[in-house]
């Protein structure tokens, strides 16, 4: 009877949510149970983080790269002429990445691969700026994975040239923009932003998820440190959820009838993807990522 009363309430607390929140409803949805991180932690996306502005000014706080190298690269296919990405400082990676990939003319670059990049389920990673790449080689150790080798940063030096790092002694130089380097892409993230606070010793508060009509999701750390779901479909059979972890590895998978069923997962700390299916179709109907401490 408690848990049939705590299922009802579920209910009647989605349908209030899904009232003033609906503009929200987009695919897909990203809920977090961690909030803060340090150097070295696995990110949102399932990267290094390596830098800790120490708060949110700007709409972002941490840094986290790829956990590998994307490819190797020209800095630009237009090797002679200004795109006037100068900027060295942290936090200006995105703004060169941009201007680079704008440039008239622009068909490839080191820039574009990371502006392309969808990695953990976001693409917003961009090509670090020279302050940001040093970052990146102070703490090459906790990221790993670094080839000794040369890396592009998005700091232009010139027309001609461009900012990178040796990763095998830490020596900057600037290259013409028509030679091949290594490429490692970053982005930044505030974690305050979509996200409840939690531990392994305190039940979090609840995140509601809603991305489509009657399909509504509450998702929890509880007390023993496990994922809490309670879940309420609006089909009435063939319904399945798949949690896998960030290298895309299935670590869960069951069957659910239609109605309000609860159940617990005990995973490891980290990043998961949750992926909702119905009727045996390939594709998820909804798909958003998850993580605690």
């Amino acid at each position: 009877m408690h848990a049939m009363k705590k299922v009802s309430i579920a209910i009647m607390v989605a349908v209030f949510v899904v009232t003033i929140c609906l503009p929200l409803a987009i695919l897909p949805s990203k809920v977090y149970a961690n909030t803060t991180y340090a150097i070295g932690d696995t990110g949102p996306a399932g990267g290094i983080v390596f830098y800790d502005k120490g708060d949110d000014v700007g709409g972002w706080r941490y840094l986290e790269a790829a956990p590998s190298d994307q490819s190797t690269s020209a800095w630009s296919n237009i090797t002679s002429i200004y795109v006037y990405a100068l900027a060295t400082a942290i936090g200006t990676g995105q703004a060169n990445t941009t201007k680079i990939i704008n440039q008239t003319g622009h068909t490839d670059s080191a820039a574009k691969i990371c502006d392309d990049l969808t990695l953990g389920g976001y693409s917003d990673w961009f090509l670090p700026s020279k302050d940001e790449l040093q970052q990146m080689y102070s703490n090459r150790v906790a990221i790993g994975g670094f080839a000794v080798a040369s890396y592009w940063s998005s700091s232009e030096w010139n027309n001609n040239c461009a900012y990178k790092i040796n990763f095998s002694g830490g020596i900057w130089d600037a290259s013409t923009k028509e030679h091949v380097d290594q490429v490692r892409a970053i982005r930044a993230f505030s974690a305050s932003t979509a996200s409840t606070t939690s531990t392994a010793a305190e039940e979090s508060a609840p995140v509601w998820v809603r991305t489509m009509p009657m399909t509504c999701w509450q998702i929890y750390v509880n007390e023993a440190g496990n994922f809490e779901f309670i879940f309420w479909w609006e089909y009435g059979s063939n319904n399945w959820v798949k949690i896998y972890d960030m290298e895309d590895n299935l670590v869960y998978e069951l069957d659910f009838p239609y109605g309000a069923p609860r159940f617990e997962v005990d995973l490891p700390g980290g990043m998961y993807t949750v992926k909702t299916y119905h009727d045996g179709f390939e594709t998820p109907i909804q798909e958003f990522i998850i993580g605690k401490p």
